[in-house]
Parts: structure tokens; C-alpha cells; sequence
């Protein structure tokens, strides 16, 4: 160990024990962890990251599906928050499928033929001519 400007810093060379070592590995670890975990985004950051318009940011976090923080009136949200919230969203959700409808029958004047001037009469019509 060698200080260096009235701190002490472990020099690079390997030591006997991995004690040393192995503690300033893990404090590494944890500070590249803490650095990654406190990445914030603004609503537009998070929004080209989602590949979606910032309203949709903004809807998101209004009800409730993002957690987001106003420092200085600026909406920030953790950007680990925004990744859990993509993965969140499925691109489709199963659906049941349709069940057809009857066809519609056509509606009928008094003397049981179609309405004058609905579909059903106009293609009586063409059959009449086509004869």
C-alpha cells in the first residue's frame, strides 16, 4: 500500500493475499452497480428508448405504470424502471377468437318485399334486368 496525496491506494501489483484485492474488485463492483442502477432519463430519453411518442411516457406515469421524479421541474425517470415497463408491455395479448355473425336479413316493406331503395331491392332489381 502506498499513499498518495495523504490517501492510501492500493498499488496495482498482485499481493500475497486476495484479500486486498478481492475488496477493492468488489468495491468496483458495487460502484459500477450504483452508477448503472442510478441512470435517470428524461421523458424524451425514456420515450426514444421505448421508441414511442413522450406521451405515452407521459400517460404511463400518470397512471401509475412509471415511477418518475420532478427535480427542478423536470420529470426524470430511472431508466431501469423504463426497461421493466418495455418488457412489461406485450405485443399482443391473446384474444378470443370471433365468433361469426348471422347475416343480416333484409328488412321488409309491408307487402313482404324489400325496402324501396335498400341493397336487398337494388340487387332484385339487377336480377330482374339480367333476365
Amino acid at each position: 500500500m502506498t499513499t498518495v496525496w495523504g490517501c492510501d491506494a492500493v498499488s496495482s501489483q498482485p499481493s500475497e493475499s486476495n484479500g486486498v484485492s478481492g475488496q477493492l474488485e468488489s468495491a468496483r463492483e458495487r460502484l459500477r452497480e450504483q452508477a448503472q442502477a442510478s441512470v435517470y432519463l428524461t421523458v424524451e430519453e425514456a420515450a426514444s428508448l421505448a421508441r414511442c411518442n413522450p406521451m405515452t411516457i407521459r400517460r404511463a406515469f400518470k397512471a401509475g405504470a412509471l415511477t418518475a421524479f420532478r427535480p427542478a421541474h423536470r420529470v426524470l425517470l430511472r431508466e431501469a424502471d423504463v426497461r421493466e415497463w418495455i418488457e412489461r408491455r406485450p405485443a399482443s395479448e391473446p384474444q378470443a377468437p370471433r365468433v361469426p355473425r348471422a347475416p343480416r336479413r333484409a328488412r321488409l316493406a309491408s307487402n313482404g318485399k324489400p325496402m324501396p331503395g335498400s341493397a336487398a331491392d337494388l340487387r332484385e332489381i339487377e336480377r330482374n334486368l339480367s333476365r
